[in-house]
């Protein structure tokens, strides 16, 4: 493990990439985080000799590839990474609009994006799916589209408001100090841990929060071994027609994904325990060998059975669907897996 107090500066103002890991959750700072932060750098231009500690960067290195950015995935600090470099976008755009360009390319060329990389290595901060298009959208000073999650754009127009009420009391010319305390005088601890499990880390830090869930980590696994640039089409044409069939309806309360992966792990034969699903299919997934949209493709296959149990009435033969019913009243989920393997002999009419 390695500690370092250091600056935004240090830490954007690098060849390193920091990663959100898909067991994170979305972006969910508000208007109360957004103002403390610009309170503290307000603050510090009226103290030219003070810093302010944001707290601590916890991140774990992945898999670097020479010659290529270094990638760390982010197990801590992901709000206040994202928020930094939404203040910084949002000082970049005021400045360029008020003339004062060399600031707004220094921050654009240095802080927020490696100016002669292409796809997702451009960009220093990589958040989670779902939130990836508009950040990048920001962060590349691209006109904003409509989208179900607003946090990250509210954020933006917080900092770019505020700032232009900033340039109407001060000079332009000021924006640099802002800049400067924002960039050198907002110091972090950054905490490097090689070698340990991340999920492990990151339940440890986030104990006081929502419990972290078998699914997260083997949906992280999986979303690792894709590729940064092909992840959203794999979010989209993949992996989210999976995860969707567990949510509520109108007629069926939510399902759990964790309850599905460990009766999927135990259609075999083999036992797994409660809280051990995850290395299960670890070790699974890399016996079999199976790529990222293969695997989804087998899971796909045995969530219509893990459906077709929790929620009798979507089966449609009637028979079947009067059995699973009766079956529904037993409560007998420790006999699940093996009505996977018959009900998916039953779908591929391998069982009368």
């Amino acid at each position: 493990m390695d500690a370092r107090a250091k600056t935004v500066r240090d830490i954007l103002h690098s060849g390193d990439q920091y990663l959100v890991p898909f067991f994170q959750r979305h972006y969910s700072w508000e208007k109360k985080h957004w103002q403390r932060l610009l309170d503290d750098v307000l603050d510090l231009l009226d103290d030219a000799s003070s810093q302010h500690f944001l707290g601590p960067l916890v991140c774990t290195p992945f898999r670097p590839v020479p010659g290529e950015i270094t990638p760390y995935q982010l197990i801590d600090g992901q709000q206040r990474l994202t928020t930094l470099c939404l203040a910084l976008a949002a000082l970049r755009d005021v400045a360029r609009r008020c003339q004062e360009a060399e600031l707004g390319d220094e921050i654009a060329e240095d802080y927020l994006t490696n100016k002669r990389r292409q796809g997702s290595q451009r960009f220093k901060v990589v958040p989670r799916t779902g939130d990836r298009e508009v950040f990048f959208d920001i962060m590349e000073g691209r006109r904003l589209k409509p989208g179900p999650r607003k946090g990250i754009s509210e954020c933006f127009r917080f900092f770019a408001k505020a700032l232009d009420g900033f340039v109407e009391e001060y000079p332009p010319a000021d924006l640099r100090r802002v800049f400067l305390a924002l960039t050198g005088r907002l110091s972090i601890v950054a905490v490097t841990i090689d070698g340990e499990n991340p999920y492990e880390i990151f339940e440890s830090l986030n104990s006081t929060g929502l419990p972290l869930e078998e699914s997260d980590l083997i949906r992280n696994y999986l979303f690792m071994q894709v590729p940064l640039d092909t992840q959203d089409a794999f979010q989209r044409e993949h992996w989210q027609p999976f995860e969707t069939q567990f949510e509520a309806t109108a007629q069926d309360e939510a399902l759990s994904v964790t309850a599905f992966f460990r009766n999927y792990l135990m259609r075999t034969g083999a036992y797994s325990k409660n809280r051990a699903t995850f290395m299960g299919f670890k070790e699974q997934n890399r016996r079999r060998g199976l790529a990222p949209i293969d695997q989804v493709e087998d899971l796909q296959r045995f969530a219509r059975c893990e459906i077709w149990l929790r929620r009798p009435h979507t089966h449609d033969r009637p028979s079947v669907r009067g059995a699973l019913e009766r079956l529904d009243l037993l409560d007998i989920t420790t006999a699940y897996p093996l009505l996977f393997v018959l009900l998916d002999k039953l779908a591929d009419e391998a069982l009368n």
